[in-house]
């Protein structure tokens, strides 16, 4: 239905994606026709960029549906952060992506009493959040993969099973409600907080973790994803 019903509006907004191009400017962009595909994908499947990539690797639906060869090359995942950019700077881009939505609507993938507003700024919107929750829990997920290399089992914090399990042996739902998705989220810096302040204190090991590639990128997404609020708590930035 997807391919048949869906994908040939992709086509027609074409001209008016290449708008929001410069054309003689960098390298070639992916194809917008694509991109546009894989956004409404994510929206639809609620799964956030790296799991959509993924999907467009090798998810025979989302191939046969976004007209791809099954050995095609995919794209890194960021480049649908630039590619919403884009969307939302030209209103061009807007309006086509919302007439594409009503094509959603028409043909039955999308209910027409949806539960919330369907415009171009809450579709992005809720792909940004869970694209930023994966964000969250795989540098977690890498930090704890890597200090595990370093800290000998008798110098690991009494908590450390609790975030293995969450974030190394556990894979998030991304269809979860989205009031759930944001206590995830809060989760998330709350106990990047409570593995930095324990490593704080392991001062025979502090030389090897200052080292660590995966705990500075941890700190990184701390600063760019939440504040920091007054008395040690966190919220979403």
């Amino acid at each position: 239905m997807f391919a048949e019903k869906i994908y040939p509006l992709f086509v027609e907004a074409r001209g008016g994606l290449e708008k929001c191009y410069c054309l003689d400017n960098g390298r070639p962009s992916v194809e917008p026709v694509l991109l546009l595909g894989v956004t409404l994908w994510q929206f639809v499947e609620k799964v956030p960029d790296r799991e959509g990539v993924e999907r467009l690797r090798y998810h025979l639906g989302w191939k046969y549906a976004l007209n791809q060869e099954m050995n095609e090359a995919v794209f890194d995942s960021t480049v649908l952060v630039r590619f919403r950019a884009e969307l939302l700077e030209h209103e061009q881009g807007r309006l086509l992506f919302e007439g594409i939505l009503k094509g959603l609507q028409d043909a039955g993938l999308v209910p027409r009493k949806y539960k919330q507003r369907l415009d171009s700024t809450h579709v992005l919107g809720m792909i940004v959040k869970r694209s930023r929750l994966e964000c969250v829990r795989e540098s977690i997920r890498l930090a704890l993969q890597e200090l595990d290399g370093i800290l000998g089992e008798s110098l690991r914090p009494e908590f450390w099973g609790v975030l293995w399990e969450r974030y190394v042996e556990s894979q998030l739902d991304y269809k979860t409600p989205e009031v759930e998705l944001k206590k995830k989220m809060q989760q998330g810096g709350e106990d990047i907080q409570r593995l930095r302040k324990w490593l704080e204190g392991q001062k025979e090991k502090e030389a090897v973790i200052q080292q660590a590639a995966q705990m500075k990128l941890l700190e990184r997404v701390l600063g760019e994803q939440y504040a920091i609020q007054e008395g040690g708590g966190e919220e979403s930035a």
